[in-house]
């Protein structure tokens, strides 16, 4: 928190939870329609695991947005894109994402750091779109 004083005045202005950060999440599943159930999206959730295997966040997967890619072949590729916000304590060595994938990936608190608290993931990349 920081306290300004002035001459008329003291004001206060507050500046989040420094015990806290926030992991905005974005995951892409590619040859996937939003409409049909799969092993991830709405009525699924999107764990944060820290140290010890404790889960430390989670937020449910909303509804996922309808795209397409070109592959390198031409062809028209299904995209169906979540996006999430969450809030995680800090003072984790790492956190590791399970997001319906088997073995979701850990990442350490200073990649995620580094990387503005920011998560991409991709799920089920065509061989025309490699590297994804």
């Amino acid at each position: 928190m920081l306290v300004l004083a002035g001459g008329i005045g003291i004001g206060m202005l507050a500046f989040g939870d420094p015990s806290t950060r926030t992991i905005n999440f974005t995951l892409v599943g590619y040859e996937a329609d939003c409409s049909l159930p799969i092993s991830f999206g709405p009525g699924f959730n999107i764990n944060v695991i820290g140290d010890g295997g404790k889960v430390v966040g989670t937020t449910p997967f909303g509804q996922g947005t309808s795209g397409s890619v070109t592959g390198s072949d031409g062809s028209t590729i299904k995209t169906c894109t979540y996006q999430a916000a969450i809030k995680v304590p800090t003072g984790q060595a790492s956190y590791k994402i399970d997001a319906g994938m088997v073995g979701g990936p850990t990442f350490s608190a200073q990649d995620l750091a580094a990387s503005g608290w920011s998560v991409s993931l991709t799920q089920s990349c065509p061989k025309t779109l490699l590297p994804c």
